[in-house]
Parts: structure tokens; sequence; C-alpha cells
């Protein structure tokens, strides 16, 4: 039955959704195991940002850049429309930025960082695979609002999901998609009561999480959520419709988080500026493609085209500073030479224990 998981095969029964024992399953740890039993080997990072939702593997696609060699730069990890660099894009000892976001690059520059800017390097991954629509897409993904450690969603989820019930049957049908942390806090087992399908592009960690994520998108016509995160923009990218819907019933509330105000998460300033002109333009019900919309999604991919980096400069940049990290990158090998070295000897002891 999990090799109904594998990247290539979710879609097939997204819109019936996946049983708890799944949801679980593939939020997991265990599904490194799993990767690595398909022939797939995770390649290590100095930066966590490069281990997240199949970045580094996204990277090496375009750049060619060896598996077994570390991607020596920090880079966003999400599609923001915020211009500001957050405390952990500064504070990570990188002196190498890749950002897509045009806005973040013209006007967020930073000393002693040097930014560039790319296109997302998921863009350069699907056009190479040639992932695209299904021809029997169908229905709409909803995405759920996703937390994080410290911050919760909270807000009427009985009046969420009776206007979710109440939207036109040209958009039917309808299935959640939860993040993995969600799926962890035990959220899906809650929401069952309501009686949708529930889907998961799984443990973020994975490299095949890309794979996942777009089998899952491409076999919907249409899709949701709240807030119109880093979904709306790749969505709209690959061909799915977006629009946002239930912002009144839902917010993300910060508990405990000491990067953000305490209490419900919003927009401000230039930052809010942009997000009414997201919902102006995506909260059209059904919705449809138009050029503003494209301009809108190319801006914040950076597949706009303006100021991107070549290739070439990416690569110079790279090993530039790999020559300056070279130390932490030989600590690097050390470290697994010595795993290797001493792994037959752990599973011996543990077989005599």
């Amino acid at each position: 039955m999990k090799n109904v998981f594998w990247p290539s095969t979710m879609g097939l029964i997204a819109h019936e959704g996946f049983d708890d024992e799944m949801l679980e399953w593939l939020c997991s740890n265990q599904i490194h195991a799993f990767d690595r039993s398909k022939g797939f080997k995770k390649s290590g990072e100095l930066y966590w940002t490069q281990s997240i939702y199949s970045l580094g593997k996204c990277y090496r696609a375009w750049l060619n850049w060896p598996r077994w060699l570390p991607v020596p730069a920090f880079s966003d990890h999400g599609v923001w429309q915020s211009f500001k660099f957050g405390p952990h894009e500064i504070d990570n000892g990188a002196k190498l930025h890749l950002s897509w976001n045009s806005r973040k690059v013209a006007n967020g520059l930073v000393a002693d960082i040097n930014v560039l800017k790319v296109q997302h390097p998921w863009v350069h991954y699907r056009k190479c695979n040639k992932i695209r629509m299904k021809s029997g897409a169908k229905g709409t993904l909803v995405f759920l609002p996703h937390t994080v450690d410290g911050v919760d969603i909270e807000g009427d989820w009985k009046n969420f999901f009776v206007n979710l019930k109440s939207l036109d049957r040209r958009l039917w049908p309808l299935t959640l998609c939860m993040h993995m942390h969600d799926v962890r806090k035990g959220l899906h087992k809650q929401l069952r009561i309501y009686g949708f399908p529930i889907v998961t592009a799984g443990e973020t960690l994975s490299d095949c999480f890309i794979d996942r994520f777009y089998d899952l998108i491409t076999s919907f016509e249409y899709a949701t959520s709240v807030v119109g995160g880093s979904e709306l923009f790749f969505c709209e990218e690959v061909g799915v419709k977006f629009f946002i819907f239930g912002s009144s019933d839902l917010a993300l509330v910060n508990k405990t988080r000491s990067d953000k105000p305490i209490g419900r998460i919003k927009k401000v300033g230039e930052d809010a500026v942009a997000d009414k002109r997201k919902r102006e333009l995506f909260s059209t019900i059904p919705p449809s493609f138009s050029p503003e919309r494209k301009e809108f999604v190319r801006l914040y991919l950076g597949t706009d085209g303006r100021d991107t980096s070549s290739k070439r400069n990416v690569l110079l940049r790279l090993l530039h500073e790999l020559l300056r990290v070279s130390p932490f990158v030989l600590r690097y090998f050390f470290v697994r030479f010595v795993r290797l070295l001493f792994r037959p000897l752990r599973s011996l002891l543990r077989r005599r224990m």
C-alpha cells in the first residue's frame, strides 16, 4: 500500500484522501528510509534552507551541482511578499543569499551578505521534469493554514466548513491538504468529523517533497486557502486556478514566538499593501487566469526576468563561497566519514545486545 505514496502515484487517490495511518507515516521521519529504499540518497547541507522543501535538490538540478557537495548558500524557503530579511536570514553564518523575491532583492539588501536574485528553483525543476496539469484534473484542493512551533490556528472551524460546503458545485469535489506540522499535532483527527478527504505532501525535509506536492496539486483544477501563501504561486504557475477563501473564519495566532508580535498575525506597512493587492486579484470565485494575476505570480517567483542572475554567475559565487567555508566543509566530510566507518561496528554491538 505504501508504494502508492511514491511521488508519481499519490495523485491517483488524492480525491479519496489518505487514512490517519498514512497521513502520519508520510509526515514522519520514516519517509526518509522509504525514499532510500527507492534508490534516492539525500544530500548533506550546510544550511537548513537547502534541506527543506527539496530546495537543495532543485538547485543541484539547475546548476549541475554535485550531490555529494553541500550548496554553500542560504536562501529564501517560501514565497513571501515581504521585502524584509528575517533574523534567521541574517544571523546564519552565510555570506551568500539566494532570493526569488524581486522586492526583497531591490529593497532589503544586507551589509556583508551578497544577495543574488534567482528564479524559484521549483520552476526550473517542474519544467525540466515536464510536470504539467493532468488531463483528468478536477475539484478543489483546500490548503489549510499551516502552523509552526508557537503558532496555532484559531477561529470558527464549524463556520469555515459550513461555508466550504456552500461553494459552487462546479468546484467540487473538495479535498483538504494539511502541512506536516499540523498532522504531527493531530489536527487531522479533529477535522475528520467534517467529512472531507484529507491529504498531505508529507515530511518537508524529504527531497521528494516537491514531487509529492506537484503530484497532488496537478490532480485538481482549482485550489484555495485562507491566506494564499506559497501554495498560491506554485498552483497558478503550473496551471491550477487559485482563490483565497475563509479568511474571516480562521487566522494564525502567535502564542510564544519571540520573532513576531504576540496575537493574531497581521501584515503591516508595505507587506499589507502587497497582501491587499493579492486578495484583490485572487478572491474571485470561481477563479480564472488573467495577465495581472500572472504578472503578480512572476514577480514573487522571480520569473519576471528583472535583474535575474545567470547560471554562470551563481556558480561562480557558489565556488567563491565554498572556498570561504572550506574548513566547515572539510569538517562535515570528516564527520560523515567517521559515521560510515563506525556504522558496521554499531550494528554488530546492537545485535550482541
